[in-house]
């Protein structure tokens, strides 16, 4: 499905609706929903970020990999605006985290402290200076705006390398304790992109 907007053209895959309809049909926990809605949010930050800085946006994909943002003419901003676009998804599940949080002292109920919880769980990982992640672009900035390339590249595989490792042990512990695979499978989806980034 393809949607002309003002300032971009949206599609949306059919996959991506099948992963969607799955999901809700066979999720019992409000959990997925809100993981749904908090990933939205966390690419929209992007994109208004994006925006923001007056760069032209060509596409916006969404797929069963998530969102994808393709600018016009490849078009980059100066370091630090896009310091400013990678972060921007992570700011944003932080501030709904703290929202939720602040409203809770005043609304009581579970709802708004599990979605706290997701947008603190997403934020977190996403931060992660792991390739294809947003910590990873934002540290890829920093160093090149300060290094050589190929510095850079060196610094960047030993901190992807060595946030990994936890990461992995982390998700083994995990399934150990109470069987969720869902760490493990994204850290094997992380590594992937780390050895086709070599």
């Amino acid at each position: 499905m393809r949607i002309k907007t003002d300032y971009f053209l949206l599609i949306i895959s059919p996959l991506f609706f099948t992963v969607v309809t799955l999901l809700l049909t066979f999720s019992v926990d409000s959990t997925v929903i809100i993981a749904l809605v908090s990933s939205v949010l966390h690419e929209c930050g992007h994109l208004i970020m994006l925006l923001h800085f007056g760069c032209e946006v060509k596409s916006v994909t969404l797929s069963f990999y998530g969102m994808k943002i393709l600018r016009k003419n490849e078009m980059q901003l100066r370091f630090s605006r896009e310091i400013a676009v990678c972060l921007a998804g992570v700011t944003v599940n932080f501030a709904v985290c703290l929202l939720c949080l602040l409203l809770h002292l005043f609304i009581s109920g579970e709802l708004l402290l599990k979605i706290s919880a997701v947008n603190l769980i997403l934020g977190l990982f996403n931060i992660l200076p792991v390739y294809s992640l947003d910590g990873s672009r934002a540290m890829e900035c920093i160093l090149k705006s300060r290094l050589e390339f190929s510095k850079s590249e060196k610094i960047m595989k030993t901190v992807c390398a060595f946030t990994l490792v936890p990461v992995f042990l982390f998700s083994i512990f995990l399934i150990q304790k109470n069987g969720n695979f869902t760490l493990f499978l994204c850290a094997i989806y992380l590594l992937i992109t780390a050895i086709i980034n070599e």
